[in-house]
């Protein structure tokens, strides 16, 4: 569903990967699903604080925080590769989830019936 949401920004990011990690589009979609699917658990246990990913160094410290071993092993790529790819979307991702679903309180009513996978 939130891939529908992004439409065409997915579509790019996707891309964006799939060129920066050399996997196929399907290989990449599948990344790029799993990670949506880890940054939105945490923001709905209450886990992502916003504010936080807005500073130097926020991207880094909530891809540390995913489980980047488990989705590289999937896509077949090594994690210092996958990281690097997702620091140029991750931002984006996160900015343009919260402005279609509303913000932070949107956010979190619309997250808990979003199927991810």
């Amino acid at each position: 569903m939130l891939q529908a949401l992004l439409g065409p920004k997915w579509i790019e990011w996707k891309a964006q990967l799939s060129a920066s990690l050399q996997v196929d589009d399907e290989a990449a979609g599948g990344v790029l699903g799993g990670i949506a699917q880890q940054i939105m658990g945490r923001f709905t246990a209450g886990q992502l604080d916003m504010a936080s990913l807005q500073q130097p160094g926020g991207v880094n410290e909530l891809l540390g925080q995913l489980d980047l071993d488990a989705v590289a092993s999937q896509a077949g790529v090594d994690t210092p590769k996958l990281t690097q790819g997702l620091a140029q979307i991750v931002p984006d991702l996160i900015a343009s989830a919260s402005s279609i679903l509303g913000g932070g309180g949107g956010l979190s009513d619309v997250l808990g019936n979003l199927d991810l996978s």
